[in-house]
């Protein structure tokens, strides 16, 4: 039983890998057998070289390779085959080949996977006019395959791939095939590759990954520049599909996930996350301006249901050509150690249904060119230890259905160049410790606040009335004339311009 013995040389532009699955080699196959009817001894030498066309005229394994794809041979410039007949009739029969075997691949981890390429040699039947490889031929009865035990498989010298490394060990085996015609000799060797990282590296990882840092510079970016973050955000978007999309062009179309997969598209989800980012802030941002735009038409109308407090100890200025408006149903307290500036051109309006409360340690300005509203149905307070000032060219009104409090320690200057209104339905009580000045070009209807005091509340405006008009400036009882237009006297008669109460009309 012949047992022919292989040995694989591979030559030096090595293994290259193809989109296929599979891989190609440029190999010298050398096989030995012996055949006793070629041996010799009638020449000296101890091997014989002869003429590849003999080889037509010998017998010869029928071997072929199981994976095979696709194979030439070389003749450049002639045959690149060996034929060598040693004195004990052994056969040595070497010959050039150029293979693409077959290689599935395993891509889960690509590009950090390790593929194992195999090689098969098997046997084929060999007839006289044609050779036929098929699973029918020399069985293991009278064919069987081995491996040299010295250097079976050779590797050239500094052999290099330019995506692989491959490993020092290789694993010789069989690979016996079972057919329902018998069991046929087939030996295989597997080489172990290593994929190197550093083209994807450079191609594939650093720059997506400097898509996605890139597609982070919108979040610097104004949030009101519109076209540079939305063509920043679709451009890295665009970007990523297309490096994805070169990652998989030299792969074959596997239907699982692969490692490089995972990477690109995390990637994409970056960058897009980072484009639809921008989308919900400005949505929020729109929605945030319309609630500021909201909150100011409220407070030009605002409309108060608590107690607001506001408290200082500074100087307060509110300054407005337009119309000031407070409206609440609870109490107002302001509460101030400083001056109380209040300027406005047009109408002061104060509607309140609790307590106003004034407390200030300063002096409280009110300055109008127009009408001054107060209106409350609860009880007005107003504390100063300094001088109050109201300047006013309109009508002042000021409606109350409680008491009317009014508390000083300085002087109180009322000045107006229209009617004075006071209307009470309570208790009206003014007190101060120095002198009330009430100047006015207009009427001041005093019966109707006479009349309310005595006909609706307790009123002691003839008090004020003799304070007012009968004492003195140096505290003398004496007489006081009314400067004003026509009135009417507390005690009910008509008073004239020049009429006098008192005795010296030097005061």
């Amino acid at each position: 039983m012949p047992e022919p013995l292989r040995n694989v040389p591979l030559r030096d532009n090595g293994l290259l890998h193809a989109p296929g699955q599979d891989y190609r080699v440029n190999i010298f196959l050398r096989q030995k057998w012996n055949d006793p009817r070629l041996a010799y001894s009638e020449y000296p030498d101890p091997s014989l070289d002869l003429d590849p066309s003999m080889l037509d005229s010998i017998w010869k394994p029928d071997l072929f390779f199981a994976n095979e794809k696709g194979a030439n041979f070389h003749d450049v410039t002639t045959d690149n085959k060996l034929l060598r007949i040693f004195k004990d009739g052994t056969v040595l029969y070497s010959i050039r080949l150029t293979l693409i075997l077959s290689c599935p691949m395993d891509l889960k981890n690509f590009p950090m996977d390790v593929q194992t390429c195999t090689m098969q040699l098997e046997s084929c039947i060999h007839n006289a006019r044609v050779l036929v490889c098929s699973a029918v031929g020399y069985t293991m009865n009278d064919l069987v395959f081995e491996w040299l035990d010295k250097g079976p498989v050779q590797v050239a010298e500094g052999l290099t791939l330019p995506q692989f490394i491959m490993r020092q060990e290789k694993e010789l085996g069989y690979c016996t095939k079972h057919y329902n015609t018998g069991k046929f000799t087939c030996i295989e060797v597997k080489f172990q590759l290593e994929r190197q990282m550093g083209y994807y590296l450079i191609q594939m990882y650093i720059p997506s990954l400097l898509i996605v840092i890139l597609s982070w510079v919108s979040f610097w970016i104004n949030m009101d520049a519109a076209p540079a973050r939305v063509a920043l955000g679709i451009t890295t978007v665009l970007t990523m599909t297309t490096q994805s999309s070169g990652s998989r062009a030299s792969l074959p179309k596997v239907s699982y996930v692969k490692a490089i997969d995972i990477w690109m598209a995390v990637c994409l989800l970056f960058v897009f996350a980072a484009l639809l980012e921008y989308a919900g802030v400005n949505f929020v941002s729109r929605q945030q301006k319309e609630f500021l735009r909201l909150k100011r038409r409220q407070r030009r109308n605002l409309q108060v249901t608590e107690t607001h407090i506001l408290d200082i100890n500074g100087t307060i200025h509110l300054y407005t050509n337009g119309t000031i408006h407070l409206y609440t149903n609870e109490t107002i307290h302001l509460y101030t150690n400083g001056t109380i500036h209040l300027y406005t051109n047009e109408t002061i309006h104060l509607y309140t249904n609790g307590t106003i409360h004034l407390y200030t340690n300063g002096t409280i300005h009110l300055y109008t060119n127009g009408t001054i509203h107060l209106y409350t149905n609860g009880t007005i307070h107003l504390y100063t230890n300094e001088t109050i000032h109201l300047y006013t060219n309109g009508t002042i009104h000021l409606y109350t259905n409680e008491t009317i409090h009014l508390y000083t320690n300085g002087t109180i200057h009322l000045y107006t160049n229209e009617t004075i209104h006071l209307y009470t339905n309570g208790t009206i009580h003014l007190y101060t410790n120095e002198t009330i000045h009430l100047y006015t070009n207009g009427t001041i209807p005093f019966t109707e606040l006479f009349r309310g005091g005595t006909e609706r509340g307790s009123f002691p405006f003839f008090r004020l009335w003799r304070g007012f008009l009968c004492k003195g400036r140096h505290g003398s009882e004496g007489p006081c004339s009314w400067h004003g237009p026509a009135a009417v006297h507390p005690e009910g008669r008509g008073m004239e311009s020049e009429e006098v109460c008192g005795q010296s009309q030097e005061d």
